[in-house]
């Protein structure tokens, strides 16, 4: 459970999804939720799990596309093989490859690959890398923030008044964008993310990077991420404290 297996994993998604990216080539099919699957989700995450299971047959895997096994062990690795599958089939840069190692239901390490744009996200030890440079959340104001979430779709009508709260004070909105707007955040870039309607391999992995940056990221009630979290999200650096107290206002 090192930084070289976490870059194996990267490196094996990698090589499986930029092909079928380029190719524009991605055999789309709609799972019953209605969002969008393709060849290269299904293959990125069979190639993890194999991995997976021959480095550590005793750890549980929980993925997107093929559900959980060994589920009750103490390790469990999270995998979104493409995060922003929308974004990957319009040949958007901004599609992650994601995983991340939880104990006892916390994640403590995590990486984010977007090979698109070359860059590669890393949570272990407390610490945040992008392509092996330590990172540092964002230290901007509320006011100087963007807020971000991928369309108001995801909110209901009451969680959309809570966000407009935050959005009244902030200095404008982000949409879509998915992980790469944590990931952003996670380097300075003034974000404040606010999303609902996620499932755990959505965020699980963002948070060793997020926190490893000095960020927060959390539900909106403040507490930790775990897999038995809300769907509801907030993430922010130094702008987190006051976007959380909107929110609940």
């Amino acid at each position: 459970m090192n930084v070289n297996f976490l870059n194996k994993l990267m490196d094996t998604a990698s090589d499986i999804t930029m092909p079928y990216f380029k190719s524009n080539n991605f055999n789309i099919e709609s799972k019953q939720d209605g969002s969008p699957v393709t060849i290269a989700d299904k293959e990125s995450e069979l190639a993890l799990r194999k991995l997976i299971n021959e480095a550590y047959p005793d750890h549980g895997i929980l993925g997107e596309e093929f559900g959980s096994e060994n589920a009750d062990a103490q390790y469990v690795w999270i995998i979104d093989p493409i995060d922003g599958t929308k974004a990957f089939v319009s040949q958007i840069d901004t599609f992650a490859n994601m995983v991340g190692l939880l104990k006892n239901g916390v994640p403590i390490m995590s990486a984010i690959g977007f090979p698109a744009k070359g860059e590669r996200f890393i949570g272990i030890g407390g610490v945040a890398y992008l392509n092996g440079e330590i990172i540092t959340a964002s230290t901007a104001n509320l006011s100087d923030c963007d807020v971000c979430f991928c369309g108001a779709y995801m909110f209901d009508e009451q969680e959309t008044k809570q966000v407009e709260n935050v959005i009244a004070s902030s200095g404008g909105t982000i949409v879509e964008g998915d992980a790469y707007n944590y990931c952003r955040m996670a380097c300075g870039d003034s974000r404040i993310i606010i999303e609902s309607d996620l499932q755990a391999y959505d965020f699980l992995p963002l948070v060793p990077i997020v926190n490893g940056a000095g960020g927060r990221v959390t539900d909106w009630a403040g507490d930790i991420l775990t897999l038995d979290s809300s769907m509801q999200v907030i993430s922010g650096g130094t702008a987190y404290d006051s976007a959380i107290k909107l929110l609940n206002s």
